[in-house]
């Protein structure tokens, strides 16, 4: 990249302009010899490096090196801490996605077994009096679960044990959580 102070003000270019803005009737002005472009003060632009605690603002002339290069100037603790709170903000806005996540999975993983226990209760499966009591004996998992909280839900699932629920529904219970958990956590 080229760069060049015209009009007091630094202006960077990809590559040297076909009209130079102080020589308006040159026509094929990129096409003149690079000693031309010189005189007429095009250097090269060299991007500066920084660190984490400094940030670019405008541009200088490093006549040292005959070349113009970014201003680095140091960060004010302010902007420092506005960085680290960014840098924060991503994975607590990750972890909040998943969150989410859980959670919608959960309300539809309740939905269907009670759908599934509507069902059964309405076909004569199971009567009024057992849809009742496994509904409330599954509340605080369902709490959990609906919650996205997967994990504390397998655990009280695990504390309330097959011998409540029956095996065929506890199991089923576990390997759902117990998957859940393996594929999302």
């Amino acid at each position: 990249m080229k760069a060049n102070k015209i009009n007091g003000v630094i202006k960077l270019f990809s590559e040297i302009p076909n009209k130079h803005e102080l020589k308006p009737n040159v026509f094929n002005y990129h096409l003149q010899d690079e000693s031309v472009h010189y005189a007429d003060g095009y250097r090269d632009y060299i991007s500066a490096e920084i660190t984490d605690l400094q940030k670019k603002e405008g541009y200088i002339f490093d006549s040292e090196n005959d070349v113009y290069t970014d201003n680095v100037i140091n960060k004010t603790e302010e902007e420092i801490a506005q960085d680290l709170a960014n840098a924060n903000a991503i994975p607590l806005q990750n972890e909040y996605e998943k969150y989410k996540k859980r959670q919608r999975d959960g309300v539809d993983a309740y939905m269907m077994i009670s759908a599934e226990f509507r069902l059964m209760k309405l076909g004569g499966a199971i009567s009024e009096e057992t849809h009742n009591e496994i509904e409330e004996l599954l509340t605080p998992i369902r709490n959990e679960v609906i919650a996205g909280q997967w994990k504390k839900g397998l655990e009280l699932l695990i504390v309330l044990g097959s011998g409540v629920i029956g095996l065929e529904l506890y199991d089923r219970l576990y390997s759902q959580l117990n998957d859940y958990i393996t594929l999302n956590y």
